[in-house]
């Protein structure tokens, strides 16, 4: 179906997410996952090479927080569905699928402007090719803009995931304008999650730019930080 790849089906009324699981280039691998318990006050600190790069991981995320800058999030694709439930508890708050506001967004549009929204599905199968394609790329990048203007200046830490809508109307303006918000006092922190595997970071964003973005900016995020390795206690002698 048109939308399968970003999770999303058309079931005659509008598009529906079938399970939260993450859609990437990238093969599917089952990933056995451990959350740590954080050590009591008397216990040592784990202090193995994963763990003392998860606490690394974990500094350059809160020190982001404190001084309300923008951070990639780089995430395995088969972690990402377990990355994001971890930000929100570590941040205190809700991810936002970027692919999800968007079509909520471009229905509300469409409704009106009194476009049927099976038109909109029509259009994005046909692809670049069809005729109608501008006005959707054009409709896409009017409700990306609604979509910023309610995400931005963010008022809290800011968590976004899923961008391959944004990729696929080649929609940069979005992504300059969360550089730019960035940029400001008044905005909170954020962070944009992609599913990398270890690829260059130019080769991981596949296309996506974010203006001005500096390599102090990518945090690889593992799965021992995932798993709260920093904060576990050491392994019983």
């Amino acid at each position: 179906l048109l939308l399968a790849p970003y999770g999303l089906t058309w079931n005659g009324k509008r598009y529906e997410r079938q399970g939260e699981e993450s859609r990437t280039r990238f093969p599917s691998i089952h990933t056995t996952y451990e959350r740590y318990r954080t050590a009591l006050p008397h216990q040592p600190r784990d202090g193995s090479p994963e763990a003392l790069a998860s606490a690394e991981i974990d500094a350059r995320i809160m020190t982001a927080v404190e001084r309300r800058q923008l951070r990639v999030l780089l995430v395995r694709s088969d972690l990402v569905a377990l990355a994001l439930p971890r930000l929100a508890a570590r941040l205190g708050v809700r991810p936002q699928r970027v692919d999800k506001l968007l079509i909520a967004a471009m229905e509300r549009r469409a409704r009106a402007e009194e476009v049927d929204v099976p038109v909109l599905h029509e259009t994005h199968e046909a692809g670049p090719g069809g005729g109608d394609w501008p006005h959707l790329v054009h409709l896409a990048a009017d409700a990306m803009g609604d979509v910023a203007g309610t995400l931005l200046p963010a008022r809290e830490p800011l968590v976004l995931s899923h961008f391959g809508l944004v990729r696929r109307y080649a929609l940069q303006r979005f992504l300059d304008a969360l550089a730019s918000a960035a940029a400001h006092d008044d905005c909170e922190a954020i962070f944009l999650v992609h599913a990398a595997h270890d690829e260059a970071t130019a080769v991981s964003l596949e296309g996506l730019r974010i203006p001005g973005l500096l390599p102090s900016q990518v945090v690889r995020v593992t799965k021992a930080w995932i798993e709260n390795r920093h904060n576990a206690a050491a392994p019983a002698a």
